[in-house]
């Protein structure tokens, strides 16, 4: 399973663009060839606050904006594109999926797109980032151990 960079999209298929300016992916579930639905706010996917966050269906030209779109390849889902599809659509005008509201960390465009895909709430590039500040913690925290232990000696 990779992303790749492509035009051809079909229903149900995972969607992702990469915000090269933000450094961030943001998330979807293409609709048609020419829509998509995702978790997002009115004008912008990079909110960091959950007022005006919903699940849409917009254009694929409005998600994709000036980057490249990519998509899951090949197609990997458990469910078949329409399942896939409908569980995307079921969420359509609603604040929350799953029972919460958006949120950058626990609830966002990928957590969504991801749970309808696979069945599973999750964020990959959250769990990066996760992973990265806890290998920066945990070299900062040996740098100042052995700090302490130099004024020590």
């Amino acid at each position: 399973m990779a992303f790749i960079k492509t035009t051809i999209i079909e229903k149900g298929d995972l969607l992702r663009v990469r915000r090269k300016r933000k450094g961030y992916y943001h998330f979807g579930i293409a609709s048609s060839k020419d829509t998509v639905i995702h978790f997002t706010g009115d004008n912008t996917d990079s909110i960091m606050n959950s007022k005006g966050v919903l699940v849409r269906e917009t254009s694929i030209d409005s998600f994709v904006r000036k980057d490249e779109l990519e998509v899951e390849f090949p197609y990997s889902s458990d469910f078949a594109r329409d399942i896939v599809l409908e569980r995307a659509k079921s969420f359509l005008g609603q604040k929350e999926v799953l029972g919460n509201t958006y949120n950058v960390v626990t609830n966002n465009c990928e957590h969504f797109a991801r749970y309808c895909y696979y069945d599973e709430k999750k964020s990959k590039q959250v769990e990066t980032v996760k992973k990265v500040a806890g290998t920066v913690k945990n070299v900062v925290v040996d740098v100042i151990e052995k700090a302490k232990m130099k004024k020590v000696k």
